[in-house]
């Protein structure tokens, strides 16, 4: 027959514990960060601070409804939490000039640099290990969280020294 038994730690052996688990929670960084805003079209990779000084200019979406609503079709990027649905940009989301007819966006309806118009042909990124990496590092994360509730509720328990940590079966 197989009986439960209570384990005691110490406060410091219960911090290393979860220390020693959880010590590749935090992986490499997946993207460089220059700083600045990127530009919304999937697969391109310009940035403010990085491009900007190369001469290439980033256009935050326009006010006006109707134009507004050919740039979001002309990029037509997918929505991720909703496939189904419209992307829709945020308020501080640009396009860099690469996508505008001769390198340059117009505000003359009727010109070709009047809404962006030279896309790549997918629209989604692709999934790669990152992602991968993201989701396990993301599932480590909530594994910890969770031993992390019974530290907090062993830490109440602080003043006897002795905490009561887990049952094992022996």
């Amino acid at each position: 027959m197989i009986h439960p038994v209570a384990v005691l730690y110490t406060m410091d052996e219960i911090v290393e514990k979860i220390i020693a688990e959880n010590e590749d929670l935090r992986g490499p960084p997946t993207r460089l960060s220059y700083g600045g805003r990127y530009c919304c079209v999937v697969g391109c990779s310009n940035n403010q601070m990085k491009d900007g000084p190369r001469g290439i200019k980033f256009h935050v979406f326009p006010r006006n409804a109707s134009r507004r609503e050919a740039w979001i079709r002309a990029v037509k990027r997918e929505d991720q939490r909703n496939p189904s649905a419209l992307w829709q940009p945020g308020k501080h989301t640009v396009i860099c000039s690469e996508h505008f007819y001769g390198g340059r966006k117009s505000d003359v309806e009727g010109s070709p640099g009047f809404i962006p118009s030279i896309f790549p042909t997918h629209h989604t990124q692709p999934k790669t290990k990152s992602d991968l990496d993201r989701f396990h590092r993301q599932q480590k994360f909530e594994a910890m969280r969770q031993k992390h509730k019974v530290f907090l509720f062993c830490h109440h328990l602080v003043k006897s020294r002795w905490l009561f940590h887990t049952l094992e079966i022996i």
